[in-house]
């Protein structure tokens, strides 16, 4: 839609970015609960103890609940499309910190990120 001099343009959107919003944070909360159900294999494969695979999982609840309040007002200043990618990208880097984890002391380091 192009403006006429002086007049001020009107977004229209459609549901699109609200469906990726929605996608993202269903497959956050399904990676979540999958960590949570397999903590017990990861912590027997990466050779850490119950305790810190317990503050892994709470970790990632919490910064999620806070994230989602903290980063909703940022994206209202530069841009929920470029919030949303930016969050999917640092989603996909967490994701391979996660596969790539070495066994040992390394492993918590890598988990925690």
């Amino acid at each position: 839609m192009t403006a006429i001099a002086g007049t001020p343009t009107t977004y229209q959107g459609n549901d699109k970015l609200l469906y990726g919003i929605i996608l993202g944070v269903i497959t956050f909360w399904l990676f979540a609960q999958t960590t949570l159900n397999i903590a017990p294999a990861m912590q027997k494969d990466l050779g850490l103890d119950a305790s810190m695979m317990n503050i892994a999982v709470a970790i990632t609840a919490l910064f999620s609940g806070i994230f989602i309040v903290v980063i909703g007002g940022l994206a209202d200043r530069i841009g929920r499309v470029k919030t949303v990618q930016i969050g999917f990208y640092l989603s996909i880097i967490g994701s391979l910190l996660i596969a790539i984890a070495p066994t040992g002391s390394m492993a918590t380091g890598f988990l925690l990120v």
